[in-house]
């Protein structure tokens, strides 16, 4: 089996930056050389006339232990080392933002944290769509619009996150609850009727709506010691 190693992962100005280790490197020397590939980062994007903005910038480091023959991540604690960087022709440095492993970060409009916590994802879902139950509410839409808007805004917008979440029939029912009710009354059903009768087809004089409550679940994998670094360009340059 072929080691596997990757440096970054970028998609237009969010990059993610990474170092692994099969184990041969201390904790301490896993985030000093985090910190060099950081470093380095920001200086190519300051001799291609952009910078990072630090501000933005935040890191985790996931370093196995082995209490007792179990694997564990090291906990933080305030000895830990940091990561400082400078940013263009500035000798000030920056003392960068370090998330606990728990704490999700926004990727690409999904929360994610490498222990895979899926509390805040959830609770951003509900706040969301709840929003669109009181716009919709109080919209002017026709029925047919309000069909349009079920097939061309909701569902791509939950949809879109369902493959990266793990949630239980619970949460997704409580993710739906409003939205849909607000869809059933738009289109003239009383928000008290039944689900098997509103959820058929079109066909049968029903809405033909249903939010999907089986979702992939992606499994995140993470071996050996890994750190990861991501930044945000400034977007005033």
């Amino acid at each position: 089996m072929k080691p596997h190693s990757r440096l970054a992962d970028a998609f237009v100005d969010d990059t993610m930056l990474g170092k692994s280790d099969s184990g041969d490197l201390s904790y301490e020397h896993l985030i000093g050389r985090l910190q060099l590939i950081a470093q380095t980062w920001e200086r190519l994007l300051s001799y291609s006339g952009g910078t990072l903005n630090l501000s933005k910038c935040f890191y985790y480091v996931l370093y196995w232990e082995w209490p007792n023959g179990l694997r564990v991540p090291r906990s933080t604690s305030p000895e830990d080392p940091t990561i400082v960087l400078t940013s263009g022709a500035s000798t000030s440095a920056s003392t960068i933002t370090r998330l606990d492993l728990k704490t999700a970060s926004r990727t690409l409009g999904v929360y994610l944290s490498p222990t895979s916590e899926w509390a805040e994802q959830i609770q951003v879902l509900i706040e969301k769509m709840d929003n669109l139950a009181g716009h919709l509410l109080t919209s002017s839409l026709s029925f047919d619009d309000v069909r349009v808007f079920y097939l061309s805004i909701y569902i791509p917008l939950i949809r879109y996150v369902l493959p990266a979440l793990s949630a239980d029939e619970k949460h997704l029912e409580e993710i739906q609850t409003r939205s849909l009710e607000a869809i059933r009354v738009r289109q003239g059903f009383n928000r008290h009727s039944p689900r098997r009768i509103t959820h058929r087809p079109q066909a049968c004089g029903a809405l033909s709506v249903y939010l999907i409550l089986r979702q992939r679940v992606v499994s995140l994998r993470l071996r050996n010691s890994v750190t990861l670094f991501r930044g945000t360009p400034n977007p005033a340059n």
